[in-house]
Parts: structure tokens; C-alpha cells; sequence
């Protein structure tokens, strides 16, 4: 079993014995830097003769049980942090995470409303890892640097700048359970 590398412009394909078949591994870099080797097999399920049919997603688990009695075994939970470990970096690397964080983190920090500029501003931080301002660089590089979130977050014109202060629709509305409070206090 010898696999051959073929280099093309965004992947590296290795042939075992030089044969395209459901053996080709498929190595790919995304934009993250991340590696992935990807297997050449799609699998299908079809149900009620064909009539429908969808693709199945693919799992780490082994439908064949481990040898310890209770199915309990090393290679179950080996599997199951790989697969746990595997959502966990799809959830991580979603497009929609860094702007939804963001909104949920300016929000805390005191402006129920940000604008979409803000909004971008802290997602690139979250995705660069690296966030400038005044001369100095916030973060290490890594995406999903908080540090770098948080300087942009507190560092941003439309955190600091006073004419929004006296703007009505500038700021932080009070929760509901807190009005309420106020109103019984007062």
C-alpha cells in the first residue's frame, strides 16, 4: 500500500498505488490555516425503495460495540471525544459566531443597539485575532482572541466618542425585570 502525492492548486491528492478509487485521501488547508484529510466515500441512505434519500452525515462512533461488557470501552469514549471534538471546532469556526458574539458582548459592555460598522469592526478583531488602535496592537494572532475582541470592544470610536452621550438613541436600554424593580422602588 503506497500512496502517491499529487499536488494541485488548492489540495494535495494521495492515490494509493496511483488509483483514484474510495481509498484517495484529500489533504486541504482552509482559510483558517486548519488541515483536514478528507476520505474519497459519500455516503448515502435511501429509504421506502429510493423514494427519498439524503446524505448521511458523518460520525467518529463505531456501530460495532467495544468488547467490555457494558459497551463502555476505551475506543467508544476515544470516539466520542473525537466526534465531540469535531462539533465543537464547527461551531467554533462558523462564519456566524464572531458577529454573534460580538453583538452579545457590546451589548453587556452598555449599547443595546450597535451599529453594523461596530458590529464588523469586532467580528474582524475576533477573526484576526489582532486588534490596532492609538499605535498599539491588541491580541496574538489567533482567531477568537478575546483580548483583541474586548480592545475592540472598549476601544472603538462609537464606545468613547461623548457626542453619543447626549444622543437619546445612543446607549443601553434597562432590562424589563429592571424597570420593573426601579418602579417598585420608587
Amino acid at each position: 500500500d503506497m500512496f502517491i502525492r499529487q499536488e494541485e492548486h488548492d489540495f494535495i491528492i494521495h492515490l494509493m498505488n496511483g488509483v483514484f478509487d474510495s481509498n484517495t485521501i484529500f489533504e486541504v488547508t482552509d482559510d483558517m490555516s486548519r488541515t483536514f484529510f478528507l476520505k474519497n466515500v459519500r455516503s448515502k441512505i435511501d429509504i421506502d425503495g429510493g423514494k427519498y434519500s439524503f446524505r448521511n452525515a458523518p460520525h467518529f462512533m463505531s456501530m460495532i460495540s467495544d468488547t467490555w461488557p457494558s459497551s463502555i470501552g476505551e475506543t467508544t469514549r476515544r470516539d466520542a471525544e473525537y466526534e465531540t471534538e469535531a462539533v465543537l471546532d464547527h461551531y467554533f469556526y462558523h462564519s456566524n459566531v464572531a458577529p454573534f458574539l460580538c453583538i452579545r458582548l457590546i451589548q453587556r459592555f452598555g449599547i443595546s443597539n450597535p451599529s453594523p460598522r461596530y458590529i464588523g469592526t469586532c467580528a474582524k478583531s475576533f477573526h484576526d485575532g489582532l486588534f490596532t488602535s492609538g499605535g498599539h496592537s491588541y491580541g496574538s494572532g489567533a482567531y477568537g482572541d478575546l483580548s483583541a475582541v474586548i480592545a475592540s470592544i472598549a476601544l472603538d470610536r462609537e464606545a468613547r466618542n461623548p457626542v453619543l452621550d447626549s444622543d437619546p438613541a445612543s446607549g443601553s436600554l434597562r432590562e424589563p425585570i429592571l424597570k420593573v424593580i426601579g418602579l417598585m422602588r420608587a
